[in-house]
């Protein structure tokens, strides 16, 4: 995994070094515009593969196995384990590799600056770089924050009962039958009708039957 972390992550620093130049020379008309580009995606890759491979093979891997605190704790328990942003607080999401982050960037500043430049500049070069990397781990563990509460926020929505889908018994029935049921009128089934029409039958088979009888008297 920290072999992925420092590619990706040279890979990024890369990209974004390169994307920010790029359109900086576009938005003031630079002259070698192009030139600037490549060698500003091959400096911020030269940048984040040292500030990557020391944070993910030396400075963290350090921290996890001497420092007490309960971040490195638990990413002791949980090294070959990987867990879900929901099962963190929030407040270690927002600490988590702020300390790693910054150590790096102050040995990675001190490096380029001091290779690039001199060694009279290694310091400053050092603390303005360890600041800019916490700094930029911060924004980075906030984004996770806002992430987790969105996919939280979104399984919420989902788990709720919707009124809208719950089907309405009043609104599948014509207009009449409420009409009817409204005043007191019900409707009947086909059976009730069905049993109601018997009963009406029987009524005059039996009245047809007195009437006959009645003439049969009268004769």
């Amino acid at each position: 995994m920290s072999s992925r972390s420092v590619l990706q992550g040279t890979l990024v620093t890369s990209a974004v070094c390169a994307c920010g130049t790029g359109i900086h020379g576009i938005v003031t008309l630079q002259p070698n515009a192009t030139l600037r580009t490549v060698s500003a995606g091959i400096n911020g890759g030269i940048s984040g593969a040292t500030f990557f491979s020391i944070r993910e093979f030396a400075i963290s891997p350090f921290l996890v196995s001497t420092l007490p605190w309960s971040q490195y704790e638990r990413r002791r328990k949980t090294e070959n384990q990987p867990h879900s942003l929901e099962e963190l607080k929030r407040s270690d999401i927002r600490a988590d590799r702020l300390l790693d982050s910054g150590v790096s960037g102050f040995i990675t500043g001190g490096i380029l600056r001091g290779f690039t430049r001199n060694f009279r500049g290694a310091l400053p070069g050092a603390v303005s770089a360890g600041v800019l990397c916490t700094l930029l781990q911060y924004m980075y563990n906030e984004s996770r924050v806002v992430r987790l509460e969105y996919l939280i926020h979104q399984r919420q929505n989902h788990q709720q009962p919707s009124t809208s889908q719950t089907p309405n018994v009043n609104s599948s029935k014509p207009w009449t039958e409420r009409i009817f049921a409204s005043i007191g009128i019900k409707s009947l089934s086909d059976e009730e009708y069905l049993a109601s029409l018997k009963k009406q039958r029987d009524v005059h088979l039996e009245r047809i039957a007195e009437i006959e009888d009645e003439m049969k008297k009268e004769k």
